[in-house]
C-alpha cells in the first residue's frame, strides 16, 4: 500500500501527492478533503502523469531541479499542509479536526448531523488546536448538548501514525486539559475518556463515514458477538464430542462383554469337544481291547483244535501200528 496526501478534489476524482513526490489521481470517496492522508494501491490509480524523454542533460537538470523543489515543497507541506495528526471529539455532536505539525487546524468536519450544524456556526480553520477545541466545547454547551447536573460523557481521541507514539500521548493530554478547563469554566461536570489510535483504524472509519470511537464500538460489538458465537460453537462441539466419546465407550463396553461371552462359549465348546474326544478315544480303546480279546480267544480255540487233531492222528497211528503188530504176530504164529 502507498500513502499520499489529497491536493485537489474534482467531482469524483482526487489528485494525490505520493510519498515519493509523484502525482496521481484516484477515485474520491465520501468524507475526503484537501490535506487528508490516504492509503492507496496501484489498482486505485485512475491516471498517471506521463514523463516525456528529452536529452540526458536536460533530464539531469530537470531531475535536480525537481528534487530541490520537492524538498522545499515537502518541508513546507509537512509543516503547514499535511495532516500530522487528527483529533476527534465525541459528545453527540461528533467532530474531527486535522492538525498540521505546528498544531494548527488545517481541516475540520462534522461526522454526524449535529456536528455539521455546530460547525456551520463557527469557523475554526487555521486556528490553534487548543483554542479550537475550547470553542467546540463552548458551542456544545450553548447548544445544550452538555448541561449542568447531567452525567456528561466526553470522548476525545487522537490519531497518529503509530498508536503508541510519544506525540500522540502528549497531544491527547493537551486536548484533555483544554476540555477540562472549558467545562469547569462553565461549571459543568463531565467524564472525559481519552484514546490514541493509529491511521489504519481511521481509514476504516472514514470509509464507513463514522467517527473512530463509533467504529471501535461497533467493531467491539462484532468481536463480542463473534466470540460468543465461537464459544457457543465450541460448547456444541464439546457436547457432541462428549456424546460421541460416551457412545464409543458404551460400544466398546458392549463389544468387550460380547467378546467375554464369546470366550466363555468358546471355552465351553472346547471343554465339550475335549470331553467328546476323550469319550471317543475311550470307546476306540475299548473296542480295540475287545477285538484283541476276541482274536486271542479265536487263536486259543484254533490252537486247541489243532492239538486235538494231532492227538487224534497220533491215536489213529498208534491203533494202526498195534493192528499191524497184531497182524504180524498172527502171521508168525501161523507160520510156526
Amino acid at each position: 500500500m502507498k500513502k499520499g496526501v489529497v491536493i485537489k478534489i474534482n467531482k469524483n476524482r482526487a489528485t494525490l501527492m505520493a510519498e515519493d513526490c509523484t502525482f496521481c489521481e484516484i477515485k474520491a470517496f465520501n468524507g475526503m478533503y484537501n490535506g487528508m492522508e490516504v492509503c492507496f494501491s496501484d489498482m486505485d490509480i485512475l491516471r498517471k502523469k506521463v514523463i516525456y524523454r528529452t536529452n540526458k542533460y536536460v533530464n539531469a537538470a530537470c531531475f535536480m531541479l525537481l528534487v530541490f523543489c520537492s524538498y522545499l515543497f515537502l518541508s513546507f507541506y509537512q509543516e503547514n499542509i499535511a495532516a500530522y495528526a487528527y483529533v476527534g471529539i465525541d459528545i453527540n455532536p461528533s467532530i474531527e479536526m486535522a492538525l498540521n505539525k505546528k498544531g494548527k487546524i488545517i481541516n475540520i468536519r462534522g461526522l454526524d448531523q449535529e456536528g455539521k450544524e455546530l460547525l456551520g456556526e463557527i469557523d475554526l480553520k487555521k486556528m490553534d488546536s487548543v483554542d479550537g477545541i475550547k470553542q467546540i466545547i463552548a458551542k456544545t454547551i450553548d447548544m445544550e448538548y452538555l448541561e449542568p447536573g447531567d452525567s456528561n460523557k466526553i470522548t476525545v481521541y487522537a490519531v497518529m501514525e503509530k498508536e503508541n507514539s510519544k506525540g500522540g500521548s502528549e497531544l491527547i493530554q493537551k486536548m484533555e486539559r483544554a476540555i477540562k478547563e472549558e467545562v469547569e469554566a462553565h461549571s459543568i461536570k463531565g467524564e472525559i475518556k481519552t484514546i490514541v489510535y493509529d491511521k489504519e483504524i481511521k481509514n476504516k472509519a472514514d470509509k464507513m463515514g463514522i467517527s473512530v470511537t463509533k467504529y471501535i464500538s461497533q467493531d467491539a460489538k462484532v468481536v463480542i458477538a463473534e466470540d460468543n458465537k465461537d464459544k457457543s460453537l465450541k460448547g456444541d462441539k464439546k457436547d457432541k464430542k462428549d456424546k460421541q466419546d460416551k457412545n464409543y465407550k458404551d460400544k466398546d463396553k458392549d463389544e468387550q462383554e460380547d467378546d467375554e461371552e464369546d470366550d466363555d462359549d468358546d471355552d465351553k465348546d472346547d471343554k465339550n469337544k475335549d470331553k467328546k474326544d476323550n469319550k471317543n478315544k475311550m470307546d476306540d480303546n475299548k473296542e480295540k481291547d475287545d477285538k484283541d480279546i476276541k482274536n486271542k480267544e479265536a487263536k486259543n480255540i484254533n490252537d486247541s483244535k489243532g492239538n486235538n487233531k494231532i492227538e487224534q492222528k497220533n491215536k489213529e497211528n498208534k491203533q494202526k501200528n498195534e493192528k499191524e503188530k497184531n497182524k504180524n504176530s498172527e502171521k508168525q504164529k501161523n507160520k510156526n
